[in-house]
């Protein structure tokens, strides 16, 4: 038996688990066809093909090479299903008859990327059964072998049966073997079956798989075999075909499921356009009890419109004839479009029940009828609607004993009441079901206390309704659709003695079972009032309740939400927000305020689901109060939280030069923040400016020349998992030392050739990261997939070969971070990135420049930096843009590995970070005992390395705009978007006082620097003429000799100089040299 999508995803759940628990792969048990694991029948088996060796290949796929084998042994003859369904990676499947045998089936891809077979099998006999991975994928997998259903009658071509027009047949292909895929399916629909065709006229007809009870697909042939139709999803997931065919000729059609599929099917073939048989009242098709009628009203015409739409005169027409005198339910649920549904005594008769939505928008009567009297029964649609329908007559003669308000049965407070609305005949009503709730029961009650009572239906299993009136055919007291998810409860105040009565129905028309239960309300909550709102914070979510609320007010986008509960916040920025109440239990209505009383700033109703969310530009500094409240009074437990995606900036600070600076350098660098400490520390300061494709382009840190891409290296990081990072106590750090055949040998028990590049240096980053802020490391989301992971790693700067024999493995503090937060992070399948707030700035590195918008050109040439294979930094170049098509993410043939994942991916003409690598081919094939590095030509294959857009984030990094100019009042622009904390002012002019100001920015705000000045003077012009000369030489000379050297240009001063004892010419041809030296560095 094929296992259900549900028994599936608990069997992956069961997998990860299992990849969680191994995480050395040795070779596995099975990896020989003589070792096979016994595969028993219909019990699942969990296992992993990490380790796994393998030499031969399938038949049905490309380089499946690492296998694993089971046998099994059928206990009967028949077909087989043999499935990997539900596996963790890109299986191939295959059975043999013995060990070095024939191959008897082979599938690659059937449910997604995951095999099964059918095969007919020979009880008794043993079967070696082959698991591999598509071009050499490996990982967890389920296989398990079910005994088949034996096949339909029409299971194969030869045996397809008849259908005839108008006459729908029901069929299922539960046991089918498979054939050839059709067009529309992909490739994925095996298990089909077949059925033939001759239409009497030569027309257009529909062939129609609605109402089918699986996801099919659905193809046509003519007599020579020729596809002349094929649809997979029309009605659902079920399929329609609309096409013209000749009468006389013989036509085949072929049902299948999709994605393997199976289930039962009705097929049903009409002429498309053609007026229904039963178009007309007098030629009205007969239905019969408990029986589904499929039918259609495409081509109806029609004249009358029925009582309860003034809009639906496209109809067709059925009677019945009751075998017994009763109530009966005519129902359309489960029809394909918006119907009305009238019952009439007779052609042209009385109208004796009509009905225009109940069940969504489809229609449904309840109405008495007498035996043996025939009944006429209209479908239509609203609007002139058309289409397929299902028709459905049921009795209903049994009903609840409070189905009438006057059999109303009395309740009590403290006592809960069980029953049900199964039966019920309706009414009309209530105002919070839309009049959408017929079916109702009755009960009544006499409050013994004047107090306020909680009247409640949670814990039913319907989706109720609940409502309070003031007598039988009376006014309508309070009414309430959803507070605890889908049942209703309702809080009011009632009189001791007064008695009033209850309906319990359900929504659309729903029947089942209900808990009726009657309380003293609790006391309202502490936030009941605006002047008592809680406050609350960023990031921390208030769980409470609105039972018991009071109110007055509504809010502008909903209606009749009175019952609320107040909050306040405060954001310490400014920026846009998130309120949220999508995990409440009811539902709710959320707006927004600026003062208790005041003017309403946001609304929202619906937005996840029944649950309401909104986002909001909040000012800091500022109190908002937030109103929670419930749909037409709805009431029950909500979760508020409010978050933001706002990066918030600080304002810049620590301006270099300092403000009121003197004798500043024509071409100076601005800096601020941190600026000066990184240009100071790190080699910025002389820069102010998976698998290999080809050859192998990787290198280490000391052989390479371009200094640009160097710098860029230097702000790369290496993720080391916390265990293999030791604390000196000493200011410094050491990573383990493992090398990368030990490494490789240890995960995968399988050795690496001994010609393999890096194979004995060291091996322990498991990711690679890039630093995009002074406090933020840029990476993939699935190298840190939650704050946990992010908790366990440390962000290690400088792990590099110093030469061929060195490896950096000692580093000192300042080079080592960890995770403080996860600040955002995607994982699909065109998108995976994350951003780190480390636990503090670094001060040794420059944050990396990045695009910002646009797109990376096509054909640009790239360059990758990262510690590829968890080894000291690597970086490799000679690649360039091969696809550029996808919205996240582009490919390029970049030599990458398992490691490389969090690189940055240069543009070679700018040495900015257009990406970061996180996917690709895989790293290494077999050759032999040992495993080398898998090496692709440059036209890939079969693709490329993949890439995550750095402006798939790049708006949550913040940047630096600086204006500079020589009035306060007329500054420009002359750093725009700028990542680092400096900028290269260019060439000022002399003795010249100049403004300028820094402003911060991220994706939702902003802060901007005071306005900090100084003014230029020329290195070495010691006279202030704005020129240097031997009269600054003398000027300066003149001053040594009087003791009183101007120390605001960095000179010595006129004492003994050389420290020789005395003061002479020698220690003035030392100053000379100084100067020289300042003036022409």
């Amino acid at each position: 038996m094929r296992i259900s999508r549900k028994q599936s995803f608990i069997f992956t759940g069961l997998i990860i688990i299992n990849s969680l628990l191994s995480s050395v792969y040795a070779i596995p048990a099975g990896d020989l066809c003589q070792n096979a694991v016994l595969l028993s029948e219909s019990v699942p088996y969990l296992g992993d093909t990490g380790g796994a060796t393998g030499s031969s290949t399938s038949s049905c796929s490309y380089n499946d090479t690492k296998d694993v084998w089971h046998s099994f042994t059928p206990s009967l003859n028949g077909n087989y299903t043999i499935s990997l369904c539900g596996s963790s990676f890109d299986t191939t499947l295959s059975v043999y008859d013995v060990c070095g045998g024939n191959e008897l089936a082979c599938n690659d891809d059937i449910c997604s990327v995951y095999s099964e077979v059918v095969v007919n099998l020979t009880a008794g006999q043993t079967y070696p059964v082959r698991v591999a991975g598509y071009n050499g994928a490996t990982g967890a997998y389920i296989l398990q072998a079910n005994k088949r259903p034996d096949p339909p009658a029409n299971d194969e071509f030869a045996g397809a049966i008849e259908v005839f027009e108008n006459v729908p047949y029901e069929g299922d292909t539960s046991g089918a073997t498979g054939d050839t895929a059709c067009s529309c399916a992909q490739g994925y629909d095996f298990y089909d079956v077949w059925h033939l065709f001759i239409p009497p006229v030569t027309t257009e007809y529909s062939v129609s798989l609605c109402n089918s009870l699986f996801d099919t697909t659905l193809s046509v042939f003519d007599d020579q075999l020729v596809e002349v139709g094929c649809n997979d999803d029309s009605c659902g997931t079920q399929s329609k075909l609309n096409l013209m065919l000749t009468g006389g000729q013989t036509y085949y059609i072929r049902i299948a499921g999709f994605d393997g599929d199976t289930g039962s099917y009705l097929l049903n073939v009409i002429r498309y356009l053609q007026e229904p048989l039963n178009d007309k009242c007098v030629d009205a098709t007969e239905i019969f009890l408990d029986t589904p009628y499929y039918g259609t009203t495409i081509g109806a015409k029609g004249t009358g419109t029925s009582g309860c739409s003034g809009n639906d005169r496209l109809d067709v027409w059925h009677y019945f004839t009751p075998l017994q005198t009763g109530y009966h339910t005519v129902s359309l649920c489960g029809s394909s479009f918006n119907t009305t549904l009238a019952v009439y005594d007779g052609c042209n008769g009385v109208e004796l029940a009509c009905n225009d939505n109940m069940c969504d928008t489809q229609s449904e009567v309840v109405v008495y009828l007498a035996t043996g009297q025939t009944y006429l029964i209209r479908i239509a649609g609203v609007s002139q609607k058309t289409g397929d329908y299902v028709v459905f007559v049921s009795e209903r003669f049994i009903q609840p004993p409070n189905d009438d308000c006057n059999n109303a049965i009395e309740v009590f407070e403290g006592v809960t009441y069980d029953g049900d609305n199964i039966g019920a005949l309706g009414d009309t009503g209530c105002s919070c079901g839309y009049f959408f709730d017929f079916y109702d029961v009755w009960h009544s009650f006499t409050p013994a206390q004047t107090k306020d009572y909680l009247i409640s239906l949670c814990g039913s299993d319907f989706d109720t309704t609940l409502s309070l009136y003031d007598a039988c055919m009376g006014m309508e007291l309070a009414c309430n659709d959803d507070s605890c998810e889908e049942q209703s409860a309702l809080v009011l105040s009632l009189t001791a003695g007064q008695t009033c009565l209850i309906r319990v129905a359900g929504y659309d028309g729903d029947m089942g079972t209900y808990s009726l239960t009657i309380t003293e309300s609790t006391p309202p909550p502490i936030n009941d009032d605006c002047p008592n709102s809680i406050p609350l914070q960023l990031d921390v979510p208030y769980t409470g309740s609105t039972v018991s609320a009071g109110g007055s007010s509504v809010s502008t986008c909903s209606d009749d939400d009175t019952m609320d509960v107040w909050f306040s916040y405060t954001p310490l920025e400014s920026g846009s927000y998130e309120i949220d109440l999508c995990n409440s239990q009811f539902d709710t209505t959320l707006s927004v305020y600026d003062t208790c009383g005041g003017t309403e700033l946001a609304c929202n109703d619906d937005f996840c689901q029944l649950q309401s969310q909104l986002g909001i530009y909040l000012e800091s500094g500022i109190t908002y109060l937030i109103r929670v409240a419930g749909y037409r009074g709805a009431i029950g437990s909500y979760t508020i939280v409010v978050s933001t995606d706002c990066m918030f900036v600080s304002e810049p600070a620590y301006p270099y030069p300092d403000n009121l600076s003197f004798d500043i350098e024509r071409d100076p660098v601005l800096a601020w923040n941190n600026g000066a400490a990184i240009l100071q520390n790190s080699n910025q300061a002389s820069l102010i400016i998976k698998g290999i494709y080809g050859a192998d382009d990787r290198l280490d840190e000391y052989q390479v020349l371009d200094s640009q891409l160097k710098a860029v290296g230097d702000s790369t990081v290496a993720l080391i998992s916390i265990d293999d990072l030791t604390d000196n106590n000493d200011g410094t750090y050491t990573i383990a030392s493992t090398t990368l055949a030990e490494t490789y040998l240890a995960k995968y028990g399988r050795a690496l050739c001994p010609n393999e590049p890096f194979i004995d240096q060291p091996s322990v980053a498991v990711c690679t990261g890039f630093l995009v802020a002074p406090d933020m490391i840029a990476t993939t989301g699935h190298c840190i997939s939650d704050q946990s992971v992010c908790s366990g790693r440390a962000f290690v700067f400088g792990f590099a070969m110093i030469n061929a024999s060195t490896p950096v493995l000692t580093f000192d503090a300042s080079d080592i971070y960890f995770c403080n937060e996860v600040i955002a992070r995607l994982q699909t399948a065109d998108s995976d990135w994350a951003l780190i707030r480390l636990d503090r700035e670094v001060l040794n590195h420059a944050p990396l420049v990045t695009r910002r918008t646009g797109k990376i050109p096509d054909s640009q040439d790239l360059a990758v930096i990262g510690h590829t294979l968890g080894l000291p930094r690597k970086y490799a170049d000679n690649a360039w843009v091969q696809e550029n098509l996808s919205q996240g993410s582009f490919q390029a043939n970049l030599d990458t590995f398992i490691g490389n994942s969090g690189s940055a991916v240069i543009n070679m003409d700018n040495y900015e970070v257009e990406g970061l690598l996180f996917a690709g081919n895989p790293d290494f094939v077999a050759d032999g005992d040992c495993d080398r590095s898998a090496q692709c030509p440059d036209t890939g294959c079969p693709g490329w390395e993949r890439a995550t857009r750095i402006t798939e984030f790049s708006d949550l990094i913040p940047v630096f705009d600086v204006y500079l100019g020589t009035s306060p009042d007329n500054m420009q622009l002359i750093c725009a978007d700028s990542a680092k904390p400096w900028c290269q002012a260019g060439v000022l002019d002399c003795g010249t006082n100049y403004f300028w100001q820094v402003i911060s920015k991220s994706n939702c705000t902003q802060k901007t620097s005071p306005v900090w000045v100084f003014s230029t003077e020329l290195a070495g012009d010691y006279d202030h003429d704005c020129d240097v000369d031997l009269s600054d030489y003398a000027a300066l000379a003149a001053a040594w000799m009087s003791q009183g050297c101007d120390v605001t240009n960095n000179f010595c001063n006129g004492e003994d100089i050389d420290k020789l004892g005395s003061v002479n010419i020698d220690d003035l041809a030392i100053l000379l040299s100084h100067w020289l030296e300042k003036i022409n560095p």
